[in-house]
């Protein structure tokens, strides 16, 4: 009878209880919820379950597992280019890539954004699509090279469309994987005149 009264009274009170003997308090306007996470730590039968740290802890570690990745990939890359263009070649062909990927990080911290899975998740892409620039860079013979940065530069405003313009997005996530773009595929495209240095080229077999 009191449960009944009490679930009149106030109409939420049975969405709170889970089983019997086993309630739902939800907590409103937390500014340290770490320090009630220690309050209730070593009392029986009360846990505090914050699930927007723990989804941010999530991201946290997948976002140190794709800068992994993209470091691995960016080895492995190494490793193909050395085998085309020789260890001098592969130095200048990946240098354009991965400084543009490094500016990312620098200009957010100027910015004073923190770092997020979003961004890291951009920085495959600016690798990735960097390396494409500064191969057809690498591969254009002599006299051709105003032809091929103006092939680049289509192609990278047609990712800067296409990606970029996501940065003026109002969703967090969305907003930073383009700025991500935005950044780094402007610098790859600045950048890939320096894998013209990559001229000893090992022929194919």
């Amino acid at each position: 009878v009191a449960g009944a009264a009490a679930a009149r009274a106030v109409p939420l009170l049975p969405d709170l209880v889970v089983a019997p003997g086993v309630h739902v308090v939800a907590l409103q306007g937390l500014a340290r919820p770490d320090l009630v996470k220690a309050a209730v730590s070593g009392q029986r039968g009360v846990r505090f379950v914050d699930p927007t740290a723990d989804f941010s802890n999530l991201l946290a570690a997948y976002r140190s597992r794709s800068i992994i990745l993209t470091v691995i990939s960016v080895a492995l890359v190494s490793g193909l280019l050395a085998w085309r263009y020789g260890m001098r070649g592969a130095f200048w062909t990946m240098l354009p890539p991965v400084t543009a990927a490094l500016l990312v990080p620098a200009v957010i911290s100027l910015g004073g954004e923190p770092f997020t899975f979003f961004h890291a998740m951009g920085l495959i892409l600016v690798v990735a699509i960097g390396v494409d620039y500064t191969i057809f860079c690498a591969e254009t013979p002599e006299g051709h090279h105003s032809v091929t940065m103006l092939a680049i530069l289509m192609a990278t405003l047609t990712t800067l469309l296409s990606f970029g313009l996501l940065g003026v997005s109002s969703a967090l996530a969305v907003r930073a994987f383009g700025f991500t773009m935005l950044i780094g595929i402007t610098a790859a495209y600045l950048l890939a005149p320096l894998a013209w240095r990559a001229s000893t080229r090992v022929p194919f077999k």
